[in-house]
């Protein structure tokens, strides 16, 4: 595989962090997938 396929691949994968989650019970601020992840991470760690 090419290194700028890689170099997409990746951008891709950490730009999908960006992405907003909604909830039905407002939250302080903004709360994203990639903060979602990494406390269902330590939660399971």
């Amino acid at each position: 595989m090419s290194n700028s396929k890689n170099i997409l691949k990746v951008r891709a994968i950490r730009e999908g962090g960006k992405t907003e989650r909604t909830h039905t019970t407002p939250h302080h601020g903004s709360y994203s997938v990639a903060e979602h992840s990494w406390g269902v991470a330590t939660l399971l760690a």
